[in-house]
């Protein structure tokens, strides 16, 4: 009877270990942001205090991301990072106040900064790139003359 539990009780260790190895392989799929085209984490209020470390530990990762979406998450200031392959980044519903505070991204095309806080747009043009810029609901748009009148 002993000799059954003691082989019972290696199967279940064998079994939990398999178990383990398998979400640590998930995990690792999961967590592979290195290798990620695309990324949204909108929405999860990664500008507050207790979500920065772990934003800039994932940020950093982003080498290859093409399309970067972090919509409305109270981020203020990203010019610490560098995104070589964003060609699609998202910032809007946030509170940037200047696009010195963006992230430097050398293949940008497509940015969308809708409702942030931007009031002037004189340091856009370190986005030489870009095709597509969404400035819709900031300061800004009130500023220009002309821009959008009321019908």
């Amino acid at each position: 009877s002993s000799g059954i539990n003691a082989e019972y009780g290696q199967q279940e260790k064998r079994a939990a270990h398999r178990e383990v190895k398998e979400v640590q392989t998930i995990k690792n799929r999961i967590e592979d942001w290195e290798n990620v085209s695309k990324v949204n984490l909108s929405y999860q209020e990664l500008g507050g205090q207790f979500q920065s470390r772990m934003l800039n530990s994932t940020l950093r990762k982003l080498i290859r991301c093409e399309t970067l979406i972090l919509v409305d998450n109270r981020l203020s200031d990203l010019s610490e990072f560098t995104f070589p392959c964003v060609k699609e980044l998202n910032l809007s519903l946030n509170v940037f106040v200047s696009c010195s505070k963006l992230p430097v991204c050398p293949q940008l095309k497509i940015l969308n900064l809708t409702g942030n806080k931007i009031s002037t747009i004189t340091d856009v043009s370190r986005f030489g790139c870009v095709e597509v810029l969404k400035l819709r609901n900031n300061p800004l748009v009130w500023t220009i003359p002309n821009y959008r009148n009321p019908l």
